[in-house]
């Protein structure tokens, strides 16, 4: 399973996604997410498609969830283990976070299952937009916060992966592991600049 754009889905989901764009634009949320959804099942690595599902999911519940909507989590929790015969092996564990964020859009443990799932399926930008909005869910949630750092480690994004473990060194100085991570991000971060500066270097000499 690979991370795919807009462009690159089929004729008849490409143009639903624009759709579903266009839906946005007018306000139409509940259009968004039926649309979204319908891509989402077949390619949950459609980023793009996941952001805007997402958005439409929290214009839709307003002000934050409600003890009604944590109750629809949970339950949808439980129906996803049992409905993952319908999905294909690789894509069941997305599906099934999919269900529980798509009842609660402020669900912690779907957004963790959604990161580890895509994390297990390749989609690394997917992982680092679900450990993203976990953090913003549980700020103070240390799991969350290395499970951040670790995917921006996974895509190279180093000076972003320095700014996220710092935030948890701010609450824990003494964090070993957050510690090793900030070693390992400010060396590889000082690397890239470095072959960055090099390559600019010897453009330059070229010019000369």
């Amino acid at each position: 399973m690979s991370e795919i754009a807009v462009n690159e889905l089929p004729d008849r989901l490409r143009q639903l996604a624009v759709k579903a764009r266009d839906a946005q634009a007018r306000g139409s949320h509940d259009v968004v997410i039926e649309y979204a959804a319908t891509i989402l099942v077949d390619f949950p690595g459609c980023l793009a498609v996941r952001k805007l599902h997402h958005e439409a999911q929290r214009a839709r519940g307003f002000d934050g969830p409600s003890v009604a909507q944590r109750a629809k989590g949970v339950f949808a929790g439980i129906r996803s283990r049992f409905g993952s015969r319908k999905s294909s092996e690789s894509s069941a564990p997305l599906n099934q976070a999919d269900t529980v964020i798509a009842a609660d859009p402020w669900s912690q443990e779907g957004w963790r299952r959604l990161a580890v799932a895509a994390a297990s399926a390749d989609l690394r930008e997917t992982a680092v937009f679900a450990w993203k909005n976990l953090v913003v869910l549980a700020p103070r949630d240390r799991v969350a916060g290395l499970g951040l750092v670790r995917a921006l480690l996974e895509m190279d994004r180093y000076a972003e992966a320095v700014t996220a473990v710092e935030a948890l060194l701010k609450r824990d100085p003494k964090d070993g592991e957050a510690l090793a991570l900030l070693r390992r991000a400010s060396i590889d971060h000082t690397v890239e600049k470095g072959k960055w500066d090099s390559d600019g270097s010897f453009r330059e000499k070229l010019r000369d």
